[in-house]
């Protein structure tokens, strides 16, 4: 899976995409400036069925294998 995330520099300091389905799989992304917003730590994370299989401390493109 790939993920280009698309929100401005600077200019946000939470978000969260939740319930997405994507090859059967139920996948959330959430970023999280200061890790107050959602209680889940700071960052940029992507869960797969509940699992956390991703941490960045910025925003940026990534991929990751989901199986």
């Amino acid at each position: 899976m790939e993920i280009y995330p698309l929100i401005p520099k600077n200019q946000w300091d939470w978000f969260a995409l939740d319930n997405l389905t994507y090859h059967d799989k139920i996948v959330t992304l959430i970023w999280d400036k200061n890790g107050k917003k959602y209680n889940k730590g700071k960052g940029f994370m992507i869960f797969v069925d509940g699992k956390q299989i991703y941490r960045s401390s910025g925003l940026k493109p990534v991929k990751v294998p989901i199986s």
